[in-house]
């Protein structure tokens, strides 16, 4: 009976299109991948390839924490960008992100991996094209890469504007209306 109700559950949901739902859920995949990794004949060997993971719109760094846990058991070395919620100024974002990058690069000795999901893929992109060099590979998850608001849910639209409005009144450390149409994004 249960199992019907949360199938019933994943099919309304679906059907809603409720942002971060699907997210929700992958949280309690966890120990399956790491099933599968350790699983794997024979075991998949990174060779301490660098990675690192930029997380979505409001995620925060514990989020991250299982991928990060997965990319260790492919003997990787994951480090998490330190960008905060991600609802700053995408410029300033961008430039933590590029931080992050070159300082684990420097670490590691050679070009990272980056794994970026939604809004933060902007800023991963960013950075992958203005140090390629810094750059093994980038993968984005749900980024929209074919402009700063394009391909994103109106509810995930309606919450950015609203972090747009408050950062435009004065709001610390939110993201303005300059940033969509002013000169401080314009390189982003």
């Amino acid at each position: 009976m249960a199992i019907h109700l949360l199938s019933a559950a994943d099919r309304f949901a679906n059907a809603l299109h409720v942002p971060l739902y699907d997210e929700t859920r992958a949280l309690g995949q966890r120990q399956r991948a790491h099933d599968l990794v350790r699983s794997t004949v024979p075991p998949v060997d990174a060779g301490g390839l660098p990675v690192l993971l930029v997380g979505g719109l409001l995620s925060r760094s514990w989020l991250l924490k299982p991928l990060s846990e997965w990319f260790g058991l492919l003997n990787c070395r994951p480090a998490v960008a330190p960008v905060g919620f991600g609802v700053d100024c995408g410029e300033r974002n961008t430039v933590r992100v590029l931080g992050a990058l070159e300082e684990l690069v420097l670490g590691a000795g050679r070009p990272a991996l980056i794994v970026a999901h939604s809004r933060r893929g902007q800023f991963a992109r960013a950075c992958a094209l203005r140090r390629p060099d810094l750059v093994h590979a980038l993968i984005t998850l749900g980024s929209p890469l074919n402009g700063l608001v394009g391909g994103i849910h109106p509810l995930v639209k309606a919450e950015a504007a609203a972090f747009g409005v408050a950062g435009t009144l004065g709001a610390p450390g939110l993201m303005r209306y300059g940033c969509l149409h002013g000169r401080c994004c314009r390189t982003l």
